[in-house]
């Protein structure tokens, strides 16, 4: 009995502690790196709430979503993982000049509403007409999907 209830309270400890708050009310504010970013690219739009993702050793993420329904994502050191513009155009100054360079050469009545990096460092593109390019970490085309 002893032995089941330390391996619940053990699966307890190890499993992601969720925080989510209202971004001026929060307890554990966002990290002065993502508040930047948003700050940069993002300056008319404000944080609706966020969330972050923990466990007992660290903080693994940070979900947040602006007023006008742009999720980003970051990881525990507040680099973006994904931002994703729920169809609406990113800020030109979120996207990579290689890539933003690619699809105005190649795509250029459209434009992208979503990034997402990827394993070794490569970044998926999501055009609004449903593209999906993936580009290596030198920003080199290496995939395209309709």
């Amino acid at each position: 009995m002893n032995a089941k209830r330390f391996i619940i309270g053990l699966i307890l400890m190890v499993m992601p502690i969720v925080s989510m708050a209202d971004g001026k009310l929060s307890k554990d504010p966002l990290p002065d790196k993502i508040c930047s970013f948003l700050t940069t690219h993002f300056p008319d739009v404000k944080v609706a709430f966020y969330k972050i993702e923990k466990n007992i050793l660290r903080i693994e993420s940070y979900d947040v979503i602006l007023t006008d329904g742009t999720d980003l994502e970051f990881d525990g050191s507040g680099n973006w993982t994904e931002i994703d513009g729920e169809k609406k155009a990113l800020p030109l100054s979120v996207i990579p000049s290689q890539v933003l360079k690619y699809v105005n050469e190649h795509f250029p009545d459209q434009f992208v509403v979503c990034l997402d990096k990827k394993k070794r460092n490569r970044v998926e593109v999501q055009l609004n007409s449903g593209w999906e390019l993936l580009f290596d970490k030198n920003y080199q085309i290496i995939n395209i999907e309709d």
